[in-house]
C-alpha cells in the first residue's frame, strides 16, 4: 500500500527537499504541494491524501487553522496531520496539537525520522521529533502556561509560577535544577522574556537556536574588553535589533523568539562584592528599573 502525502510549505526549498526524501521512498507518493495554509486546505480535501505535513507558520491560514479546519473536533472525518516547525519550543506547536495534529516533526529532524513518522501517523501512532509535547504535558494540562503536569503532591494553576520551587516539577528540569545553585539566575519578579542584556550563559543556552559558539561570542562582545557585564567599555546596544545582529540572526529567525526574549528587563540583578575588615561581603539585590528604581530583594552570602 502507498501512502500518500501532501506537503504544505512557503519556502520552495523545505517543499523540494521533503518532496525528494519520501519520493525516495518505495511506498510514499507525495501527491501535492501547496505553498500556504489556505491551499493546502483546498488539495487535502480535493486529494484526500493519507498524511498532511504542514509546515506551522504560513500565510494566509498558518500550520494551527488549516489544521483544525482538516483534523479538528467537527471534522466528521478527519486527517492524519503532522506539523513542522524549526524549535520544539514553538509556541503554535502546543496550539496545533489541540487542532487536532497527530504529532510534530523538527525541520532538522533528519530523513529517517521524517520516513518514520510518516509511515506511523496512519496508523495512528506518534513517534515524531526529539519530544512530543503530548508525552511532555498532559492534554488536561496544555492550557498551563508553566507547562507543569499535576502529580500526587503537586497541582498548579493554569496561571504563572508563583515559587522558583516550582520549576523542579516542571518535565525535563530534573536534572537541572538538581545542580548546585540551579536558580541563582532566575526570578519571579522578571516580565517574562529572558533578558539578553543580563542573562548568563548557562540561561543564554537554554534558548532554542543558541548553541555554545553563538553564546560565547555574544558575551564576548556584550562584557566588552575587561569581560564584566555592567562596566564602562561595554559596547552600547541601541535596540534589540543591535542584538539580533551581534548574535549573527536573521529577522527571520529572530521573530521566531520574540516570545522568548527581550531587552533591557525591567528587573535586573546586582552582586556587590565588598571587604569589611578581613570579611568579604556579597550582596544580591534585585531591583526594579524604572523611574523611581524599587528594592525588591536583598540578600547577603
Amino acid at each position: 500500500m502507498t501512502i500518500r502525502v501532501l506537503i504544505a510549505d512557503d519556502q520552495d526549498i523545505i517543499r523540494s527537499g521533503l518532496t525528494t526524501i519520501l519520493n525516495g521512498q518505495p511506498d510514499i507518493e507525495v501527491v501535492g504541494q501547496a505553498v500556504d495554509g489556505r491551499e493546502a486546505v483546498e488539495l487535502a480535501q480535493r486529494l484526500r491524501p493519507d498524511v498532511c505535513l504542514f509546515d506551522i507558520r504560513m500565510p494566509n491560514i498558518d500550520g494551527v487553522q488549516a489544521t483544525r479546519l482538516l483534523a479538528g473536533p467537527e471534522v466528521e472525518d478527519p486527517f492524519a496531520v503532522v506539523v513542522i516547525t524549526t524549535f520544539d519550543t514553538d509556541a503554535y506547536v502546543t496550539g496545533a496539537l489541540r487542532a487536532g495534529a497527530k504529532g510534530f516533526l523538527l525541520k532538522d529532524a533528519g530523513p529517517e525520522l521524517l520516513v518514520q513518522a510518516i509511515h506511523d501517523l496512519p496508523e495512528g501512532t506518534v513517534e515524531t521529533s526529539r519530544t512530543d509535547w503530548r508525552a511532555r504535558v498532559h492534554p488536561d494540562d496544555l492550557p498551563r502556561l508553566n507547562g507543569a503536569e499535576s502529580g500526587q503532591n503537586y497541582s498548579p494553576k493554569n496561571a504563572l509560577l508563583q515559587r522558583i520551587e516550582e520549576l523542579k516539577q516542571v518535565k525535563g528540569w530534573e536534572k537541572f535544577t538538581a545542580r548546585p545553585n540551579w536558580d541563582e539566575d532566575f526570578t519571579l519578579y522578571s516580565s517574562g522574556p529572558i533578558d539578553l542584556a543580563w542573562a548568563s550563559r548557562d540561561v543564554l543556552l537554554s534558548i532554542p537556536g543558541f548553541n555554545e559558539q553563538i553564546v560565547d561570542r555574544y558575551l564576548e562582545l556584550r562584557r566588552g574588553p575587561d569581560g564584566i557585564d555592567g562596566t564602562e567599555d561595554d559596547p552600547v546596544f541601541e535596540s534589540l535589533d543591535d542584538v539580533r545582529v551581534a548574535l549573527g540572526f536573521t529577522p527571520d529567525q529572530f521573530a521566531r523568539l520574540s516570545g522568548l526574549i527581550g531587552f533591557k528587563d525591567p528587573v535586573v540583578r546586582v552582586v556587590s562584592v565588598g571587604k569589611s575588615g578581613e570579611t568579604t561581603r556579597t550582596i544580591q539585590m534585585i531591583i526594579r528599573k524604572n523611574p523611581n528604581p524599587q528594592m525588591i530583594r536583598w540578600k547577603e552570602f
